[in-house]
């Protein structure tokens, strides 16, 4: 019987241990692809910083607005100003054309088939 535990034993440390290889690759290469995301996340901070000095220049350029405060907001006209109030304006999806004949219709649409 001992001969049996022992090969049971080996066997669970010998799968064990195949795991723990296949997980340090799934590891590895996640750790590689955080490395990359990071990267990039710091290049896009770069470009948004960029923007935004081009906003501050042109904005203090133009005179339109009186400042800007660090989030790049409109501070000195109100939202509502700048807003189009047109009242007809809704989003819609589509073209608008609704048909006026039904495409498909249910002969008993609360009863049983």
């Amino acid at each position: 019987m001992d001969l049996l535990g022992d090969i049971g034993h080996a066997d669970q440390l010998t799968s064990t241990r195949e795991e723990n290889k296949v997980l340090q690759a799934k590891v590895k290469e996640l750790t590689v692809r955080v490395h990359e995301l990071k990267a990039e996340n710091e290049a896009l901070k770069a470009e948004v910083e960029m923007y935004r000095e081009d906003y501050r220049n042109s904005s203090s350029r133009s005179g339109r607005f009186s400042s800007s405060d660090v989030g790049g907001e409109y501070v000195g006209e109100s939202k509502e100003a700048l807003v189009d109030d047109g009242a007809d304006h809704f989003v819609t999806s589509g073209d608008g054309l609704y048909p006026s004949d039904p495409a498909v219709t249910l002969p008993k649409i609360h009863a049983t088939a």
